[in-house]
């Protein structure tokens, strides 16, 4: 492995950062087909989520909520002999706490199969929602031994309706900005939102927009300044109670209950047998996976170069953000100039978790605008887009602003735009996140970026 510049390959475990060359570790997303939130736009959303979470409340019955104490799965096959590269399927039963079916879907599980001989091997499992209340996970066998299933409840069908609701209601988490007069030494500070809040009209507002990146940014208009003296953002860590952003009011008391124990962090679901299976080595050769990089350890006799910049607006850190350091990704790709010897890598999800994905979706196709463009003036450049991750989650705010669920849905996004680009490749890590022997965590530990990292290299560097 060959490169022009002299530098140093490393990573951040915090910030979950793997890049080549020029690589930005970005949470930020854009599009083609802008859609910025009118006033009357966003007054009806607000208006169509009241209506809705109150349709919700008054029939929400905790007692027909889907329950994990309840809920079952049966193996399939369990007496057959597997083999490596065979698949297993499981089937669950959803059930309320009365031990009822449910007749319908929605549910969100997690699904892995674990290693009982050898420890520490672990695979995801892939589950089809059938709308009637049972589900069917296939787990392909990886690898050679015992193996046990393990699948987690991790949203009942009644919580996400709740959270898809509340991600479709623009202006809800609440951000702040400083407009300062240097010369003057006059300052003041305004809240800020992602999109045009409902019942401000525009006079009363700085647009503060990026079209050419699909960024949308609103913030009310200082008494003596002017929009362009803007100087610096955060989140505002005060409302709601430090360190939380998201306005809880979104949902009702009752619906918050779908947030705590039990119907949080529950136990794994039942299952028909404790008994290992037992897997096979397989009749024909498999690939495990591809030949790892030797470039993956520090080294900078390597000559490789790492480049990190941080995405636009919205970014949730309490800290002020010089906003003439603040870019969009689209701004970043347009100024680079690649090649063979470039590679950029895209984190793009987790500070978009709680956003509209109409908003998402815009922001992703705009940055795979500026993708070709880069392609178009520099060939051969390597662009990688990483999925999102499993997270932990430490209150209300951070399941209503930061479920899995709400991540997952961002990765069915990434997949689905990125996927069929042959230009693109995507690092799929939600499935590694998934079957992870560490805890979940937005910044994963040393394990999962090492196999951040050789998934990355096995790309860059095949032989």
């Amino acid at each position: 492995m060959t490169l022009e510049r002299k530098v140093e390959m490393t990573y951040s475990r915090r910030l979950g950062a793997f890049v080549v060359l020029i690589a930005f570790n970005i949470v930020v997303f854009l599009a083609l087909h802008v859609t910025f939130y009118s006033s009357s736009r966003a007054h009806f959303l607000t208006q169509k989520r009241g209506h809705l979470i109150g349709r919700v409340n008054s029939r929400l019955a905790l007692e027909r909520v889907t329950h994990t104490n309840s809920t079952t799965f049966v193996v399939l096959g369990r007496e057959r002999e597997y083999r490596q590269g065979d698949v297993l399927t499981a089937v669950i039963q959803a059930r309320d706490a009365g031990g009822r079916p449910k007749t319908y879907g929605g549910d969100f599980f997690r699904a892995k199969l674990v290693s009982v001989r050898p420890r520490e091997a672990s695979s995801a499992g892939h589950v089809t929602d059938h709308g009637n209340g049972t589900y069917t996970v296939q787990f392909p066998l990886y690898f050679v031994g015992g193996v046990k299933v393990s699948i987690e409840l991790v949203h009942p069908s009644e919580a996400v309706k709740i959270l898809r609701c509340i991600r479709e209601v623009p202006a809800k988490r609440g951000y702040e900005c400083i407009f300062i007069d240097f010369q003057r030494g006059t300052r003041e500070e305004r809240p800020c939102f992602t999109s045009q809040p409902p019942g401000r009209p525009p006079h009363q507002l700085c647009d503060l927009s990026r079209k050419e990146a699909n960024g949308t940014w609103f913030c009310e208009r200082p008494d003596s300044l002017p929009c362009s003296a803007i100087a610096a953002c955060r989140r505002n860590v005060t409302e709601k109670g430090k360190g939380s952003s998201t306005r809880l009011d979104v949902a009702s008391e009752d619906e918050m209950k779908l947030f705590r124990k039990p119907y949080v962090e529950s136990e794994p679901l039942k299952q028909d047998s404790p008994r290992p299976i037992d897997v096979k080595e397989s009749v024909s050769p498999i690939f495990h996976s591809l030949p790892a990089c030797p470039a993956i350890a520090v080294n900078k006799e390597l000559n490789v170069a790492v480049h990190y910049r941080s995405h636009g607006l919205p970014v949730l850190g309490s800290q002020w953000m010089n906003i003439s350091r603040i870019r969009y990704v689209v701004d970043e790709v347009d100024s680079i100039h690649g090649g063979p010897n470039t590679v950029i890598v895209l984190g793009l999800w987790a500070h978009f978790t709680a956003e509209p994905l109409e908003m998402f979706r815009a922001r992703l196709y705009a940055i795979q605008n500026a993708i070709r463009r880069l392609l178009q003036r520099s060939p051969g450049t390597r662009v990688f887009v990483r999925t999102g991750t499993t997270r932990e989650h430490k209150g209300m705010s951070f399941y209503l602003r930061g479920s899995d669920w709400l991540a997952y849905q961002i990765t069915q996004e990434i997949r689905k735009i990125f996927g069929p680009d042959r230009s693109v490749v995507v690092l799929d890590t939600w499935d590694m996140s998934v079957c992870q022997w560490e805890a979940d965590d937005v910044h994963p530990g040393p394990a999962m970026v090492d196999s951040q990292m050789n998934m990355l290299l096995s790309h860059i560097c095949p032989e």
